[in-house]
């Protein structure tokens, strides 16, 4: 079986473009691998890294075929409205303002003869029913409207009509406004993770995240997800989406519940053994038990594999706007490093802790141990 993982990996290996391990010829402190699979590739990665500092903004490369979205927009129009973008929820926002003024204008102009209203074009009206609508003053010759009955109906309308207007629009630009996703920015992950060998024979993944922030997230948690493509048992040669939680070594979910410190450098560490999604099939040995899992057993089973992603999800809670966070991140196979580790990020100067986010996403080859 590890014949034909090393024969497939080397198939696989050829036909990607842009993967890079650390090679014997680098130095020690190796620098980062800032390529990703290009969007003229045949399988993209599911979340892509958009920002300037290959961060991501959180949405997924998902193409969503048959979902009846008219229909999910109609019946959720708030919801829908609120991810719009600024440049399309501004202009609506006016638009809306724009021909309330003008509907209700004309209402008013139809009533100037019989109540007195003294609008003797319909510039006066369309003023009055501006300054209605935003209680900005009124310059009418008579504030009773001569005892007219129907400008009872029309400004009591009006000013629901206001009222309703301005709670919808003004919470659809504040919510645009305190959007989570643009805070979850400031959750910074490694730009790899690190695939190594431990000291007690093991196998581990392991990547760093931090906050920029000073107002740290109020009880952050953070989840792991693998992503892959299995061989369909049902349908030779199809694939079919594998999607599994991964057991966290680090945080311990036993220890304060799993949360975490997040001013500081955290390191998150899965054990790669048997029942990760990340370790090949178990290989029984001649005593009929489970053989241990290398590092070159993983590098060769992932290779191997048509598409892995690992998904890497932080969430907590702003301490002033009290909004849920979650902060998203993927490693794919380009931002793995085998047998290295992470350099020292944080210093002390001045009587202070200094985090140098630069150093956050460094690597340095660890000694070959192999005689």
């Amino acid at each position: 079986k590890a014949w034909v993982y090393s024969m497939v990996a080397t198939m696989s290996y050829e036909s990607r473009r842009g993967f890079n391990s650390v090679s014997d010829s680098e130095s020690d402190e190796d620098w980062t691998d800032r390529t990703s699979i290009e969007s003229g590739s045949q399988l993209q990665r599911l979340l892509e890294r958009d920002t300037p500092n290959r961060q991501t903004r959180g949405l997924y490369r998902i193409d969503r075929r048959n979902a009846f979205e008219w229909n999910l927009c109609c019946r959720d129009l708030f919801h829908s409205l609120v991810y719009w973008p600024m440049r399309r929820l501004l202009p609506m926002c006016a638009a809306l303002y724009f021909i309330s003024w003008l509907f209700f204008a004309l209402l008013w102009y139809a009533l100037a003869g019989p109540c007195d209203a003294g609008l003797i074009n319909f510039r006066r009206a369309f003023l009055l029913s501006l300054e209605t609508m935003m209680t900005i003053g009124y310059g009418v010759p008579d504030p009773y409207f001569n005892d007219c009955d129907e400008v009872i109906f029309l400004l009591a309308t009006q000013s629901l009509w206001s009222l309703l207007l301005d709670a919808m629009l003004l919470n659809l630009v504040y919510q645009r406004f305190s959007r989570a996703f643009e805070r979850a920015l400031a959750i910074v992950f490694s730009d790899v993770c690190i695939v190594t060998s431990t000291a007690a024979g093991g196998v581990q993944l392991v990547f760093r995240i931090c906050e920029m922030r000073k107002q740290p997230l109020l009880e952050p948690l953070v989840r792991v997800y693998c992503v892959r493509h299995v061989e369909d048992e049902f349908e030779p040669g199809a694939f079919e989406v594998d999607v599994q939680p991964v057991a966290l070594e680090e945080p311990d979910n036993s220890i304060a519940d799993g949360k975490i410190f997040l001013s500081l450098p955290v390191r998150v560490v899965h054990a790669i053994g048997p029942g990760s999604p990340l370790a090949p099939p178990a290989q029984e040995g001649k005593a009929g038990e489970a053989q241990d899992v290398s590092a070159e057993d993983v590098q060769v089973y992932l290779q191997s594999l048509p598409f892995v992603e690992i998904i890497a999800i932080v969430s907590g809670t702003d301490g002033i706007t009290g909004n849920s966070i979650e902060a998203r991140h993927s490693y794919t196979l380009e931002e793995i490093r085998w047998n290295c580790r992470f350099v020292r990020c944080v210093s002390w100067d001045n009587g202070m802790h200094c985090v140098d986010f630069s150093e956050l996403h460094r690597t340095a080859r660890l000694p070959d141990t192999k005689k």
